[in-house]
């Protein structure tokens, strides 16, 4: 693993949550780059959507091209079904 973050890791509906430990390491926010690589390592991530949940437990999206860290987009929300359900919206509009 190249990643110095604690934490874990979910697919709910085809979306990949990744849920920082917070325990004393680096944060899932600041380490992004070698998370989705190990993502990338672990699971078939190719376009999947991505969020995660920060150290003060707000979900943000992630974007990225097959793995490769290309920015955050803002979900601000604090339940992860209502980020799942929030990302999978987002997708149907744009397309």
């Amino acid at each position: 693993m190249f990643s110095k973050a604690d934490y874990e890791v979910q697919v709910i509906e085809d979306v990949v949550v990744v849920i920082d430990q917070d325990k004393g390491g680096m944060s899932v926010t600041n380490d992004i780059e070698n998370v989705l690589q190990d993502l990338s390592y672990s699971m078939d991530l190719g376009n999947r959507p991505v969020v995660y949940q920060d150290s003060t437990g707000t979900f943000d999206g992630v974007n990225h091209d097959t793995g490769k860290f290309t920015g955050f987009y803002r979900l601000n929300e604090t339940n992860v079904y209502a980020a799942v359900a929030k990302v999978k919206s987002q997708l149907v509009k744009a397309s």
